[in-house]
């Protein structure tokens, strides 16, 4: 997948809106947090890596990549 020029700076622009920012984050925490219990666990966000991952046609990290990058 590749982004235009534009298409690029129309993600830009909805980034550093600070409204829209602020719903698209809680919609996809909300999305995450399967068991609805305010919290993220590594079980919750390798499945939602994971899907992110087959929707974008790329191969989906690992379990050790996930755990290796919440270590940093």
């Amino acid at each position: 997948m590749s982004f235009t020029n534009e298409d690029k700076a129309a993600i830009m622009e909805k980034i550093n809106d600070p409204e829209f920012f602020q719903q698209a984050s809680q919609a996809v925490f909300d999305e995450t947090d399967i068991n609805e219990n305010g919290k993220i666990k590594k079980k919750e966000l390798y499945q939602s890596l994971y899907n992110l991952a087959v929707q974008l046609g790329m191969d989906p990290p690992s379990r050790n990549e996930i755990d290796e990058q919440m270590e940093i």
